[in-house]
């Protein structure tokens, strides 16, 4: 629905229908910060982990069955000096980080990849937390690729290997 430095993409109402609806029906749901701000019907992203926590929290309590926060942004534990994901379920809460390389251009599509990921991941059967490590690990390794090429486009085909079996492993740790 939009980014965190962009704001909302959709057109009005999309996120209204999101947040009264759709939450409620998903299994799982893939929100950035922007997101989760809509989503819970906050005026404001949240800033810190324990607020990303309760945004989550409420999408939950809505009936989502898991949410991935593809992208916690300075809302992480490390305030944006690394890349952290928080992926929380009934069962527990994670949370993994994985080095944010730096780039000249922003690459773009990384929420996109990252909830690829994580879906196509959980389908082929991993358990969640399992996932979400599979995730970071991925992630990384297309970035790796695309900074290598010295691309801004996701390098996805160049790391389809890494992709399948990352060569770096990052571990999630359970928050609760």
């Amino acid at each position: 629905m939009g980014h965190p430095e962009k704001g909302c993409i959709v057109a009005p109402g999309v996120a209204e229908f999101f947040a009264r609806e759709a939450v409620a029906a998903a299994d799982i749901i893939c929100p950035n910060t922007l997101e989760l701000a809509l989503l819970t019907g906050r005026a404001d992203p949240p800033a810190s982990l324990p607020e990303v926590r309760d945004a989550v929290a409420d999408l939950l309590r809505a009936g989502a069955g898991t949410v991935f926060v593809k992208h916690l942004g300075a809302a992480g534990l490390e305030g944006g000096r690394s890349f952290e994901m928080l992926l929380a379920t009934a069962s527990g809460t994670w949370h993994v980080a994985a080095p944010l390389l730096p780039f000249d251009r922003p690459p773009v599509g990384v929420g996109d990849l990252t909830s690829g990921v994580f879906l196509a991941t959980v389908l082929r059967g991993f358990p969640m937390e399992k996932a979400l490590e599979h995730t970071a690990a991925a992630y990384h390794a297309v970035m790796s690729a695309t900074k290598a090429l010295g691309e801004f486009e996701l390098q996805t085909v160049a790391a389809q290997d890494s992709i399948a079996s990352p060569p770096e492993w990052f571990p999630a740790t359970r928050l609760d």
